[in-house]
């Protein structure tokens, strides 16, 4: 899947402070440095602390806290620079142990992005190959998808390969996550306390027992 639209994503497990953006703004800002210029390209988010999906999750699935998003790059081979000994890096700010890497591409279904941007983050349905995920979610799922209520929706498909390469060289243990659904919002207004999760045809290839959704902000995005 490694094309001109690879980006990787550490998606982080933390307690929520105050620091927590400035800390991963820094990391993320020393590693795109070390880039040619015009590969610097990035994004630190950080879930709002009134992210009404809060709670509704509550048999131990990870609690992603933050994204820092490396891309997209045209050298995939770039991102292995980029992620070398992250967990070193963020010791102490991060539960390395709960978070996790995922590298790939992105597919626009709906145009759009912005600052406010709802994540649901899926792994397959454990009777289904790599390729039978992608390609449902893909090639059947996007036309179901209520895209009315977003700004934009982009699929983010990961690369099982690719993603475990990069979770080596970070040392995260994790890279079983298989996408990440991107849905930019105009605000949270109508999501209230019992937020549209509702599965629908996310059941035919998502699972269940391991999706998450999060409500994040964008902290930083490079180039300013």
């Amino acid at each position: 899947m490694a094309n001109a639209e690879t980006k990787a994503q550490l998606l982080i497990c933390a307690e929520p402070n105050p620091g927590l953006a400035a800390r991963l703004t820094g990391f993320l800002a020393e590693r795109l440095s070390s880039l040619p210029e015009g590969e610097r390209t990035g994004r630190v988010l950080v879930r709002l602390l009134d992210d009404p999906m809060r709670g509704h999750v509550t048999d131990g699935r990870p609690a992603y806290e933050a994204v820092v998003e490396f891309g997209p790059l045209a050298d995939p081979g770039l991102l292995v620079g980029c992620l070398q000994d992250a967990a070193t890096a963020l010791y102490g700010a991060v539960d390395i142990d709960r978070s996790a890497v995922i590298a790939g591409r992105t597919d626009t279904i709906k145009p759009g992005t912005g600052d406010l941007q709802l994540s649901f983050v899926l792994s397959r349905r454990p009777d289904l190959s790599a390729a039978e995920f992608h390609r449902y979610w893909l090639e059947v799922h996007a036309r179901h998808a209520r895209t009315e209520f977003f700004l934009g929706y982009h699929q983010f498909h990961g690369d099982p390969e690719l993603s475990a390469i990069l979770a080596s060289a970070a040392r995260f243990p994790r890279s079983d996550v298989d996408g990440v659904a991107e849905c930019y919002l105009d605000s949270i207004a109508g999501f209230g306390a019992d937020p549209p999760t509702e599965r629908g045809d996310r059941v035919n290839f998502a699972d269940e027992a391991t999706e998450v959704g999060v409500i994040l902000r964008a902290a930083r995005v490079f180039p300013d």
